[in-house]
């Protein structure tokens, strides 16, 4: 251990090679994942005589974690996460809370992108590699100091960013990493809902996306707070004209109306438009989802409604696979009953909205099927 901490002058030279850089902080990695019980023993007893080598490969894989190159900052990981692991099991966080703490902005510096950063990030470079290995650092994080303790330390820096989308959007990518732990009751998470329904559309594109990514992660929030629903919704289906965030908006409207269809209602002509008038970027995945999504709307409405609404999507399929039909086009023949399909699929109607005559809404389109 003295050996291996000896090493930090080799370190914290100019003169030594990036790659000797790296595997020292690998080494060191390994040696504090390998004794990651010795380490939070001794800290918690420090009459102990490891007591200060444990502290002290502590600090030093901390100073390695700042290092600006995440291909060496990065090598801590597997410390992390083993402390973390290994602090859960003996139930020790409170005694390393600081170093979890403090390994925050550096994360916030590893994730962010190129200031001149033209669209969305490619998910093909060292950065969204990168960004994926921080994204299940993070976890290790929101054990060790908790989900809404972290996400506040997270909003404080945010409060200081001064509107510079690049801070902002790495932030905001740490709180997506972590989202999906806050539960449904908290209300921790309505100054980020409210922060991002704010964002103007001439937001930058990746700051936008990873902000849609988070209204869909969610859902199960806002279905304890319908309140944000409609503005949720609205934001989403505005980033989802920006181009490169077709997809992970539609992902996002999915994951949303699965919870929240009837507090939807206000939106079905804006996705009754997109069935007819498909964006460029949709794929054909995308365009299910939408008829996904339009459907569950849909038959939260009275019968009288969703009966029309029913007839008048289907019929388009239906005349879609009958010309398919004539022509011997098996490809979009399957298309449009695959579209046919998932309408009715998602059409789970409860008693109380079938028609005024007790009839199941969906009965006149079927047949006409």
């Amino acid at each position: 251990t003295e050996q291996i901490l000896s090493c930090q002058q080799h370190f914290d030279s100019d003169d030594v090679d990036d790659e000797v850089k790296k595997n020292i902080v690998w080494i060191t990695g390994i040696l504090g994942a390998d004794y990651a019980y010795d380490i939070i023993h001794s800290i918690q007893d420090p009459s102990q005589p490891s007591f200060k080598y444990s502290v002290e490969l502590c600090d030093a894989l901390l100073n390695y974690s700042k290092h600006p190159d995440a291909n060496i900052a990065l090598q801590t990981c597997d410390f992390w996460y083993k402390l973390a692991d290994v602090a859960y099991e003996l139930e020790a966080f409170s005694d390393f809370a600081n170093y979890y703490q403090s390994l925050l902005p550096s994360l916030a510096y590893l994730s962010k992108c190129e200031d001149g950063l033209q669209g969305v990030l490619d998910p093909d470079t060292d950065l969204s590699d990168e960004r994926n290995e921080i994204m299940e650092l993070m976890d290790a994080v929101a054990d060790v100091i908790g989900t809404v303790p972290t996400l506040s330390m997270i909003w404080d820096f945010l409060e200081g960013t001064n509107g510079e989308w690049a801070q902002q959007e790495a932030l905001f990518f740490l709180i997506f990493s972590i989202i999906k732990r806050i539960k449904k009751k908290d209300d921790s998470a309505s100054v980020v809902v409210e922060f991002i329904c704010g964002l103007g559309g001439n937001s930058h594109p990746q700051l936008l996306k990873t902000t849609t990514k988070i209204i869909g992660e969610l859902s199960h929030w806002l279905r304890q707070h319908p309140q944000y629903v409609d503005e949720s919704v609205q934001f989403i289906l505005n980033t989802m004209r920006v181009d490169g965030i077709a997809h992970v908006a539609v992902v996002a409207l999915d994951i949303v109306t699965s919870s929240n269809g009837k507090y939807m209602q206000s939106h079905a002509t804006a996705l009754f438009e997109l069935f007819e008038s498909p964006l460029a970027e949709f794929d054909e995945e995308d365009y299910l989802d939408i008829v996904k999504v339009g459907s569950r709307v849909l038959c939260t409405f009275d019968g009288e409604y969703i009966k029309g609404g029913i007839s008048h999507i289907t019929n388009s399929f239906v005349e879609a696979a009958k010309e398919g039909i004539q022509q011997e086009d098996t490809e979009v023949v399957g298309k449009n009953l695959t579209r046919i399909s998932e309408v009715f699929r998602n059409c789970n109607i409860v008693k109380a909205n079938y028609c005024s005559d007790g009839s199941h809404p969906c009965l006149e389109a079927a047949a006409t099927v």
